[in-house]
């Protein structure tokens, strides 16, 4: 497990990660109070490898935006090969 102390790094690693395995990369938000004082975690895992980012820091809170434009983004991405008219095919059967 890696755990990074600067946004920009986690963030390439997280779409590096994500364009190796896109099937089985996942990412998980954890907000935890402690003391008083909040803190955020951001982690992502293919199953193989897993990277944070942990936050106190009310500024960063808009690194959650961020990742999460990421992998909605990501998600929406046509996979290579496949056209649009065979994607409806498959939907309009299940």
């Amino acid at each position: 497990m890696i755990v990074y102390d600067k946004f920009n790094e986690f963030y390439e690693a997280a779409e590096d990660m994500y364009h190796a395995a896109p099937s089985s990369t996942r990412y998980v938000l954890k907000h935890t109070k402690k003391d008083g004082e909040g803190a955020v975690e951001l982690k992502v895992t293919d199953n193989v490898s897993v990277i944070k980012f942990r936050s106190s820091l009310t500024a960063h809170l808009k690194h959650v935006d961020r990742i999460n434009t990421l992998f909605i983004s990501l998600a929406m991405e046509k996979p290579e090969g496949v056209d649009a008219a065979s994607s409806s095919r498959r939907r309009r059967k299940a």
